[in-house]
Formats: structure tokens, C-alpha cells, sequence
């Protein structure tokens, strides 16, 4: 994960402290996963996080699996609202 976290991040010209922040994560985070300080011991609502500030697959973030590139759908996509007549 390291490797793809610092791939995906520098695409984005984003430093660590600022992804951390972005992702609403402690300021360190992203620097100690990169670096590997956390011994691969990362949640995956952190992953998760992480995932949707750079606009990639959690499962590509985490494990390499599938594509990095995240597919995004507009609001009206998401909700499902059901009208009645």
C-alpha cells in the first residue's frame, strides 16, 4: 500500500500533511503509512478516506486489486429517490 498511497498522492500534487488533512486524519497518518511506521496495521475507514480525496478504488489503495482510477457518479446517479404520483 505504501507505494500506491505515494503514486496516487503525488498525481494529485498533494504533500502528506495535507492529504492527512484533507482526509480528516491526524496530520502524521499519511507520512506513517508511506514511510511504514504503522507496521501495515491501517483501518479501513482509513483507507477509505484516503480513497475517495484522491479519487481512487479503495480496493486498488489497499491491496492492488482492479484499477486506481475510481469511478465517480454525480448525486443524481446515487440517490434513489422514489417519488410518488
Amino acid at each position: 500500500m505504501p507505494e500506491r498511497l505515494r503514486e496516487a498522492r503525488e498525481r494529485m500534487y498533494l504533500a502528506q500533511s495535507k492529504l492527512s488533512q484533507l482526509a480528516g486524519l491526524g496530520r502524521m497518518t499519511v507520512g506513517d503509512i508511506e514511510e511504514r511506521r504503522n507496521q501495515g496495521n491501517v483501518g479501513i475507514l482509513t483507507v477509505e478516506k484516503i480513497a475517495k480525496v484522491l479519487r481512487v478504488s479503495p480496493a486498488w489503495l489497499a491491496y492492488g486489486i482492479g484499477s486506481s482510477e475510481m469511478v465517480l457518479r454525480s448525486d443524481s446517479e446515487t440517490s434513489s429517490v422514489v417519488r410518488s404520483s
